[in-house]
Parts: structure tokens; sequence; C-alpha cells
């Protein structure tokens, strides 16, 4: 999402038997409302069909979370906005085989 970048050293990525793990952060200015808004609109273009989130697939705080399937992997989304200054919104990138 434009506004967005990578948080430095977090990402994590390894390949295993059963497929990818993946996980990132990156962070911007757009409100988490904006953001899970932008991706509900992007995932699906991106061949990525939305799943019910369990009720607890959001943690941590997150105000919003996605998750998506597409190959026989799961992508979450959790969208978390920071209030203290300086104000910015968080998005934890997941991607892990089914």
């Amino acid at each position: 999402m434009t506004g967005f970048q990578e948080e430095e050293d977090s990402r994590v990525v390894f390949d295993t038997p059963d497929g990818r793990i993946i996980e990132v952060r990156a962070a911007g200015f757009s409100d988490a409302k904006a953001v899970f808004d932008y991706y509900q609109i992007v995932l699906p273009s991106l061949a990525w069909r939305n799943v019910a989130a369990p009720t607890d697939a959001c943690g941590g705080g997150a105000e919003f979370c996605i998750m998506a399937r597409r190959d026989g992997e799961i992508l979450r989304l959790n969208v978390t906005e920071i209030k203290q200054s300086p104000q910015k919104t968080i998005i934890y990138f997941s991607v892990n085989p089914e």
C-alpha cells in the first residue's frame, strides 16, 4: 500500500517441506480502516480468496484482520493503529502453509 514501508529487520522467510513461512511488518500513516478497505479490494485481484477469520485471528490488539487462501497457503494481515506519538499504523503480514 502506498505510504507504507517495511520495518527494518522484520522479515522472516523459511522454506519448509510443507510450504513457505513468511512474516513481515510495514508501517505507515493511513488509518487502520483505510488499510483494511484497501486490502479487501486488492487481495482478490492477486488471486487471494478471503476466508472467515476466527475471532482470535487478530490477536495482539489489532483493530482489523484479514485471512485469505491461495494455492495451499493462508495469508493473515493484522492491522493495528498506534495512537501514541508518532501516530502510525502497523500491518503484520504472515503467510503459512494450510
